[in-house]
């Protein structure tokens, strides 16, 4: 299991990134995409901790933060741009 978990949290997270697209075809997506987000980034964390030390591991753990990082900024964005008078 730990040889395959860090493909499998790249996996896992790349499904949580793109589960935002399909909020346009899905009802259940218009609904709970942040918390299938949220979820999908901290299944892929635990998965990553637990996974053999090597590339896979090193990519899975910088793919999450770089995925936190897009995220946070695109709130952060649309805070500064929606919110004016």
């Amino acid at each position: 299991m730990r040889k395959i978990a860090s493909q499998l949290s790249i996996v896992v997270l790349l499904f949580g990134i793109f589960s935002v697209s399909l909020v346009r075809y899905y009802d259940f997506f218009k609904d709970h995409y942040v918390g299938v987000v949220i979820s999908s980034i901290i299944i892929a964390f635990v998965l990553a901790l637990i996974s053999e030390k090597g590339f896979w591991r090193k990519a899975a753990l910088w793919l999450i933060v770089i995925a936190v990082l897009l995220i946070f900024f695109f709130f952060i964005l649309m805070g500064v741009l929606w919110n004016k008078p």
